[in-house]
């Protein structure tokens, strides 16, 4: 197996179906697939934290993401994008 240089988490993971209701899709399922790993991997441990990681890496996710904005109204708001759009 030869691993391919310059891979991002968007190559690995652009070749996912996006289950969700397309008029309900405010960010790609990639962008919501990067910010959960990088948050995960500075520690965050439940949906509250990836949250807070995503506001407090706004700037740096604006660099690369299709995110203009990340916006949640709630604590649950992001963990709503991904499973009950999943339905």
């Amino acid at each position: 197996m030869t691993l391919e240089k310059n891979n991002t988490i968007a190559d690995h993971f652009s070749h996912l179906d996006d289950p969700r209701v397309e008029r309900h899709r405010r960010h790609t399922l990639v962008d919501i697939i990067t910010i959960t790993i990088c948050a995960a991997l500075c520690g965050a441990d439940d949906w509250v934290a990836i949250e807070r990681f995503g506001k407090a890496k706004e700037a740096w996710f604006q660099g690369f993401l299709e995110w203009v904005r990340l916006f949640f109204n709630d604590p649950k708001a992001l963990k709503y994008q991904l499973v009950t759009d999943f339905h």
